[in-house]
This record gives structure tokens, C-alpha cells and sequence, in this order.
């Protein structure tokens, strides 16, 4: 009977803080659109690059940049893959509209 003396009031604060956490979430809008979050992961999104040689990141700084080839490489590249990236997200998007 005494371990009802802690178990109550622990399970009441514990239910004060799960409350507290809904109410934050509800009014900073966590909780508005709930669809978007789990479809976001199947769409290309290009991802803005870093600038080159930034340590790290891009080519490296000691490395000349020919700026007429890095287009037409990266061109070359987005051509072959945007098609396939297409389709793949038009299939997508339409399984999500029938569903």
C-alpha cells in the first residue's frame, strides 16, 4: 500500500510531462502536416553546393577550375540521371495521389 504513495504521484507527473511535450509540439506546429515528412525522402531534391575550395568540401583548392569543362561534366552527368530521376518521382507522385 505504500509504494501507492510514490507510484501515483509519479505516474501523474510523468502524464504532466507527456502533456506538457503535446502542447508544445501542437503549438509549434509539429503536428501540421503530417504527409509531407514521410514522402519528402522520396523525391530529388538537389542540394545547394558548397564553395569550391572550401577545406573539405568541393575540389580541392590547388586544383585549376576550368569552368567551361565543370559544366559541361556536370551537365553530361545531370542529363543521364535526371530522365530515370524523373520518371521515378512522376511514379511516385501518382501512387500518392491514389492512395
Amino acid at each position: 500500500m505504500n509504494v501507492l504513495l510514490l507510484l501515483i504521484p509519479l505516474g501523474l507527473g510523468l502524464l504532466a510531462i507527456a502533456l506538457g511535450f503535446f502542447i508544445w509540439a501542437v503549438r509549434n506546429g509539429q503536428l501540421e502536416n503530417l504527409e509531407q515528412e514521410g514522402t519528402r525522402i522520396l523525391f530529388d531534391d538537389d542540394l545547394p553546393q558548397a564553395p569550391r575550395g572550401e577545406p573539405g568540401r568541393g575540389a580541392p583548392h590547388d586544383v585549376p577550375h576550368d569552368a567551361a569543362h565543370h559544366h559541361a561534366h556536370h551537365a553530361a552527368h545531370h542529363n543521364a540521371n535526371d530522365e530515370a530521376n524523373d520518371e521515378a518521382n512522376d511514379d511516385v507522385r501518382d501512387r500518392l495521389e491514389t492512395s
